[in-house]
């Protein structure tokens, strides 16, 4: 799958997942400027300063919590974990689903880390399953030469 394919790949699975695949990450220049005109005002600097107040009391919650239970583990505490592996019932102790569609809740991100043969049935599997995102670790594609390009 060459990096073109992968990219269609993900657009094609943003629209399957209710999401406008148009958007900041998806478009080439010019149609991103349009977007940076809608988004540039909620990162300016007034915006940030207008929003420490809560950033800072969120802050101060979770370091409070943390604090009080003596230890600090952001993933255990605030996200779940749920490692796949089609060749493994279990990694480090955490049971491990064969696809993502065998998972008991809704995944707001997966991170895929496979070789680039195996790119394409990860995210599909994750589009199949309605993941919110995805952030792809691989190899195999065009930094290892004409072959990998042509991937």
């Amino acid at each position: 799958m060459t990096p073109r394919a992968a990219g269609e790949l993900l657009k094609a699975w943003a629209r399957e997942a209710g999401f406008d695949a148009a958007g900041v990450t998806t478009v080439d220049p010019p149609e991103h400027g349009h977007y940076r005109v809608l988004l540039n005002p909620w990162f300016s600097p007034k915006a940030i300063n207008a929003m420490e107040p809560k950033i800072r009391a969120t802050i101060n919650e979770l370091i409070d919590g943390f604090i009080d239970k003596g230890e600090c583990d952001v993933a255990y505490d605030y996200g779940r974990i749920y490692p796949v592996n089609p060749h493994a019932t279990e990694i480090a102790g955490v049971t491990c689903h064969p696809t993502v569609a065998h998972i008991p809740a809704a995944i707001d991100l997966a991170v895929i880390a496979v070789p680039a043969s195996a790119v394409e049935d990860a995210v599909e599997d994750c589009i199949r399953a309605g993941v919110a995102g995805i952030v792809l670790i691989t190899a195999g594609f065009g930094e290892t030469g004409e072959e990998g390009r042509r991937r």
